[in-house]
């Protein structure tokens, strides 16, 4: 991916973590409920991201179609690829 902010770095390791929260919360039959602004700000930051990179093989799968009046962590998940 290049030379980047550390800033970028952090965005990255952050927003994974939270999706991955997600993942092993669901796994183990946990809470997974998301912090709203923390799922809609890792949203927000998923959609600058280049198709090239979020999309690549090993990364997120496809986007998953939700409502228009879907949550925050429901379009974070979504647009990421996992069924919520």
């Amino acid at each position: 991916m290049g030379e980047m902010p550390k800033t970028a770095i952090l965005d990255i390791c952050i927003y994974d973590m939270l999706i991955h929260t997600w993942d092993l919360s669901r796994a183990i039959g946990a809470d997974d409920t998301l912090p709203p602004d923390t799922a809609e700000a890792g949203f927000a930051w998923l959609q600058t991201l280049p198709p090239s990179i979020l999309r690549a093989p090993g990364r997120f799968g496809d986007p998953v179609p939700v409502g228009a009046d879907a949550d925050a962590q429901t379009r974070l998940l979504a647009f990421a690829g996992r069924t919520p």
